[in-house]
C-alpha cells in the first residue's frame, strides 16, 4: 500500500472513532434533558435512539429541524457540539499530505495539478452560434 494512503486511512479511522464517541456522549447528554422541554421534538417518551439520531444530524450538519433547541442551555449544548465538529472533522483536513495526491498507482504532484489548472484557465475557445453547421 502506498505510504500516503495508509496515513489517510488511519486518519479516517481516528475521525470515525471520535465521531462515534462524540455522538454517543452527546446523545446521552440530550437524553438526560429530554424531560425538561429543552429540545422541541423530544419529550419524556423519547428514547436514547432519538437523542443519538438528533446528535448525529447536528454533527453532520444536516439539521432537518424536527428537533431543535428551545432554551439557552440547549443552544449552548448544540453550540459546543458544533465546535467539536470543527475540531474533530473539519480542521484536521488541512493535515492531509500537501505535496502528493494519490490516484490509483500513479502519483500526481500538486505542481502537476496547478499546471493543469493554469492551462484550463488560459484555454480560450471562440464560439459563435452562427458558425454552427446544420444539415
Amino acid at each position: 500500500m502506498i505510504d500516503g494512503i495508509s496515513d489517510i486511512l488511519e486518519d479516517i479511522k481516528t475521525k470515525l472513532m471520535y465521531y462515534i464517541g462524540v455522538v454517543i456522549l452527546y446523545g446521552f447528554i440530550i437524553y438526560a434533558f429530554r424531560k425538561t422541554n429543552q429540545f422541541y421534538g423530544l419529550n419524556e417518551n423519547s428514547d436514547l435512539i432519538d437523542c443519538i439520531y438528533y446528535t448525529s444530524i447536528v454533527f453532520t450538519g444536516s439539521g432537518y429541524g424536527e428537533i431543535y433547541p428551545q432554551t439557552q442551555l440547549s443552544r449552548i449544548i448544540i453550540l459546543s457540539l458544533s465546535i467539536l465538529k470543527l475540531i474533530i472533522i473539519v480542521l484536521p483536513f488541512e493535515s492531509f499530505p500537501e505535496d502528493k495526491l494519490v490516484v490509483k498507482d500513479n502519483i500526481i504532484t500538486v505542481k502537476d495539478v496547478e499546471e493543469v489548472v493554469e492551462e484550463i484557465k488560459n484555454l480560450h475557445i471562440d464560439f459563435n452560434p452562427n458558425d454552427v453547421i446544420t444539415d
